[in-house]
């Protein structure tokens, strides 16, 4: 699938209402709860039909945190959690957990002092990944470990995923959220491919490179998940709207002549993407991972979950990663 591809299905505002799960809504949107149980608005569905629809809100969210855990029982189990800046997962009184980020609290303060998050809500790191191995910056292997929205983020896919395999205890789970490029303001990007995911590797890159910050600043554009499952985006549009080249490249080339990290989306993936570049890699004897579990992207969501286990049998991950992809909408 290419560049600006169409999204799966699409659906009507009559689906959107045919589908709404009020126990769900409320649990995902507690400022809507608190209007509701004030007795400012009859229920969710009040809510949504009024003004949920129009801010683009999901009426039927899926419970992240249960699938994110799937069966993991935090209380009985020492895990991390990669990124989760101020909403954590796991939260330290649920268990014996590890925060771990590419920067210290100060360091996440400088970089989101600039935005309008609450900075007083960003949590402490416990271990700081840059340039050491994730197991260097552990105290050992641990149970499980929890990523959020960070894989599209990390400048080496394959050399990521291999380091947090070796963090694993036998038998340990890596536990991903990961952003459907359909439904995102990746939409007119690419979906990243084998030979990109080897070039990374290959570089060792630990810092987006150069390429990824040039798709990065030209190619995003604001997507709403609801409006692009409704089939109500029109991509000629967004590819009109070019920012500016002469700025890209400047950012680029501080990027390859300074090294400067500059957040971004390195990787872009759909459920089935992402199924065949593990497949791939599981082929050639360089992943290690199996596929345990996935939840293909929800109606009017914008993420897909899966969850990747450590293995020898080389074969036999290659087969799981098969069938996420034939499962793969």
């Amino acid at each position: 699938m290419g560049e600006g591809a169409s999204v799966r299905t699409t659906f009507t505002q009559t689906d959107l209402l045919a589908r709404f799960d009020e126990t769900a809504y409320l649990r995902a949107y507690p400022d809507v709860a608190a209007v509701v149980a004030a007795g400012g608005l009859v229920s969710g569905l009040d809510h949504f039909t009024r003004f949920g629809l129009a801010e683009g809100r999901n009426p039927c969210p899926v419970d992240r945190r249960a699938r994110l855990l799937g069966s993991l029982d935090p209380t009985h189990l020492r895990g991390a959690e990669i990124g989760a800046l101020n909403r954590p997962i796991v939260r330290k009184d649920e268990g014996d957990i590890l925060y771990i980020d590419h920067a210290d609290r100060e360091g996440l303060l400088h970089i989101f002092g600039h935005t309008d998050m609450d900075l007083s809500t960003i949590l402490e790191v416990d271990a700081v990944w840059g340039e050491s191995r994730l197991i260097e910056c552990l105290p050992g292997p641990v149970d499980y470990i929890l990523a959020s929205h960070v894989i599209e983020h990390v400048p080496d896919l394959l050399g990521w995923l291999r380091e947090v395999r070796d963090a694993l205890v036998p038998g340990g789970q890596l536990r991903l959220a990961v952003p459907d490029r359909r439904y995102t303001f990746d939409l007119l990007r690419r979906e990243s491919g084998l030979a990109d995911v080897l070039d990374a590797y290959l570089r060792g890159a630990r810092a987006p490179l150069p390429r990824a910050v040039l798709e990065f600043v030209l190619m995003t554009r604001e997507v709403s998940a609801q409006k692009a499952w409704l089939g109500q985006i029109d991509p000629e549009a967004l590819r009109a709207a070019t920012p500016s080249i002469p700025n890209a490249i400047t950012l680029a080339r501080e990027v390859l002549e300074t090294g400067r990290y500059v957040d971004s989306h390195c990787w872009i993936f759909t459920p089935a993407s992402f199924a065949g570049l593990m497949e791939g890699l599981s082929q050639a004897e360089l992943l290690g991972m199996e596929c345990t579990e996935f939840h293909d992207t929800a109606p009017f969501d914008l993420e897909f979950f899966v969850a990747l286990r450590p293995t020898d049998d080389h074969e036999a991950a290659a087969a799981s990663w098969r069938g996420m992809r034939d499962a793969a909408a």
